[in-house]
């Protein structure tokens, strides 16, 4: 059971762009070109949280990439939004 928690919080750091610690928006840290690839650094939004993950991307996905974590934002800060006009 513990092996299929550690995968779901793999992959929504992968996919989703959230902290596999804390599940908390990751924030882009650093980012190398490297061949056909980019090495993208990313570390956890949350202030008291050390969660990190580096991924691997063909060139070619680098726009789906960025529209996947501006997306991730947009929600999170419309969650805030909504919480405070309640």
């Amino acid at each position: 059971m513990a092996d299929i928690i550690n995968i779901t919080k793999f992959q929504s750091a992968e996919k989703r762009g959230l902290c596999p610690v804390c599940g908390e928006v990751m924030k882009e840290a650093d980012r190398m070109k490297e061949g056909q690839c980019f090495f993208i650094w990313f570390k956890c939004g949350r202030e008291n949280c050390d969660g990190q993950w580096l991924q691997k991307q063909p060139i070619w996905q680098e726009d789906r990439s960025e529209t996947i974590a501006v997306k991730n934002v947009e929600k999170v800060l419309t969650s805030y939004l909504q919480a405070a006009l309640r």
